[in-house]
């Protein structure tokens, strides 16, 4: 399980927008039939099913910790959680995307990005330029990327071989780095470009599982 607002990343994946329109929204979709359907989906995995912790049960252990000593095969949550398991001695796991509802159509992820921004009233604008410039740029994002705190907004970033060796455990990469075109809203912005990635990391042992299901 992942924080409650997670929750709606299944209500879209079940063929529900979050707002209509889209752009300038006026109605928020949470009476949707699809969207109510995906979100108690994800509420029945703790409440009915009993695969996932309850809020209760997360009070005293947070889902992240669970997975990281091993009590936890799945943990929803963004690129920003890799330094955790990484450094959790003897878990072998990797990343995947969202699944999909019935209609079939492409898994939809969050995006939390970081907002760089010089206020108005700075006395030092010049200086906090240089920094959002560097920041920004091709050395800056690279040393994102080698961080694992964050995927980096720049291409030559995320396809540098920093980037790739400091995630060196992932054999499933490709969810970080690649993805079809988003042109809905933003047309420039890829899924492996966002600052960050919402993804599930699973415990290795349940990958092979995995690999055999049904086709």
């Amino acid at each position: 399980m992942g924080p409650p607002y997670s929750a709606g990343l299944f209500a879209m994946n079940n063929g529900a927008p979050w707002c209509s329109p889209r752009r300038n929204p006026t109605h928020v979709n949470f009476d949707n039939d699809a969207f109510i359907e995906g979100v108690q989906f994800y509420a029945d995995l703790a409440t009915k099913h009993r695969v996932a912790p309850t809020v209760t049960e997360q009070q005293s252990m947070s889902t992240m910790d669970l997975f990281s000593v091993g009590k936890a095969a799945m943990a929803l949550g963004g690129h920003w959680r890799y330094q955790t398991f990484d450094r959790a001695e003897g878990l072998d796991f990797d990343v995947t995307i969202l699944p999909t509802g019935p209609k079939g159509q492409g898994a939809h992820s969050n995006i939390g990005t970081t907002g760089l921004a010089i206020a108005a009233s700075s006395p030092r604008t010049e200086q906090a330029w240089e920094f959002v410039k560097f920041a920004a740029g091709p050395v800056g994002q690279a040393l994102i990327g080698e961080s694992r705190l964050f995927v980096p907004v720049l291409r030559s970033a995320i396809d540098s071989g920093g980037f790739a060796k400091a995630h060196s455990r992932l054999r499933n990469l490709a969810v970080l780095t690649g993805g079809p075109p988003i042109r809905k809203v933003c047309p420039s912005v890829r899924r492996g470009r966002k600052s960050t990635l919402s993804s599930t990391a699973i415990s290795g042992r349940y990958c092979a599982a995995l690999d055999r299901r049904p086709r």
